[in-house]
């Protein structure tokens, strides 16, 4: 029987909610050929979608008003059995109008959410609609273990309503992306780290920590962003200009994480964290941040821990949010020959948890 399911998005540019989704809609235990996506803003797509998905674009250009205006009046005359929306605005309104229309609403948490938003007048606006909107969705789908707590604790979701569900990597895919050739140059040897530049990945801590360690590695980020400009001027206060390489986003990021020593991520906050999930697959020793949420989950499988400086757990290095001088010395100990060969062995014992068919076996009793 068709689900007749859409799923809604803010927009399908690079970003992890956007890959995931267009994974789901590749899956043929999903597709039966009658889904739509729902796009609320334009932009260019930085991942396919099968030509089997009808794709309807609502160009609201970001205002949440014209968000919900605009997708009460589509789905009005679409009518779907279900409504599975990414990302807060576009979950925020599948639930307004679900309720308007009495239709079944998932809504996809990635973030933890307490941290994410700041204390600008639209992240307290965002926080206030996700505590009035998400405990009246139907089911929501948290990419974590502490997200899932996140929503319980502090934004009254009842627990009953709330699946974990991990995301799942195609190992082989990712290998096979990974023997590519690098259009560009590359160091001979060098630390990556990949992301959106923006001030929630922390990229201006890792270089301050970078600049500490003395090595003879480069430092790759992957990404673009706002922060771009900044974080220049960042490597240029601390003197190593020449030795941070800013690569701008690539559309197969995996070819040059493969040749890299070591794999860091600095965030402030996480959901479940793709690019350490991924580098993991192929071999990449990590060092990471304990934000909340995803990393202890993923190197210590834990949801929480406490510690100081640095951590070292089964599966990688953690360090406080935020702790320069922490990193710098995970940094340090982790290029040490002895580590990274025992972390790269580490690192993909751990990648072969994360299963494609554990996650549509879950994803597929949400759905129906």
């Amino acid at each position: 029987m068709s689900r007749n399911t859409v799923f809604v998005i803010n927009s399908f540019g690079g970003g992890g909610a956007e890959r995931a989704l267009s994974k789901i809609l590749q899956d043929p235990t999903i597709n039966d050929g009658c889904l739509t996506l729902v796009t609320l803003d334009h932009a260019e797509f930085a991942y396919r979608i099968p030509d089997n998905v009808n794709h309807v674009c609502l160009n609201t250009n970001g205002s949440f008003i014209k968000s919900i205006y605009k997708l009460v009046k589509y789905l009005k005359v679409n009518q779907p059995k279900q409504v599975m929306s990414f990302l807060a605005r576009a979950n925020c309104c599948n639930v307004i109008a679900g309720k308007l229309l009495n239709f079944k609403t998932i809504i996809s948490e990635r973030t933890y959410t307490s941290t994410y938003y700041n204390n600008s007048i639209s992240g307290q606006l965002f926080k206030f609609l996700i505590r009035a909107l998400y405990p009246k969705a139907d089911k929501i789908v948290a990419v974590s273990k502490g997200v899932a707590k996140d929503l319980e604790v502090n934004f009254s979701v009842d627990s009953e309503k709330i699946t974990v569900l991990y995301n799942f990597y195609v190992n082989q895919e990712i290998i096979d992306a990974s023997n590519e050739e690098v259009i560009k140059s590359l160091p001979s040897k060098f630390i990556v780290a990949v992301g959106r530049l923006q001030k929630v990945k922390n990229f201006s801590m890792l270089i301050e920590a970078y600049s500490k360690v003395a090595t003879s590695h480069k430092l790759v980020l992957l990404g673009d962003g706002p922060e771009l400009n900044h974080l220049k001027n960042i490597a240029k206060v601390n003197n190593v200009e020449d030795k941070v390489i800013f690569y701008g986003h690539v559309s197969n990021p995996y070819s040059i994480v493969s040749k890299s020593s070591l794999f860091v991520l600095s965030s402030n906050t996480e959901g479940f964290p793709n690019a350490l999930a991924e580098a993991m697959v192929l071999s990449k020793p990590i060092v990471a941040t304990n934000c909340m949420s995803g990393p202890s989950e993923i190197l210590a499988d834990q949801v929480t821990l406490d510690f100081e400086n640095v951590f070292e757990a089964k599966y990688g290095f953690l360090t406080p949010v935020g702790d320069a001088l922490a990193m710098s010395k995970a940094i340090t100990d982790m290029l040490k020959e002895e580590n990274l060969h025992k972390f790269k062995c580490l690192s993909y014992i751990r990648s072969q948890d994360f299963s494609q068919q554990v996650f549509f076996e879950k994803l597929t009793k949400i759905l129906d």
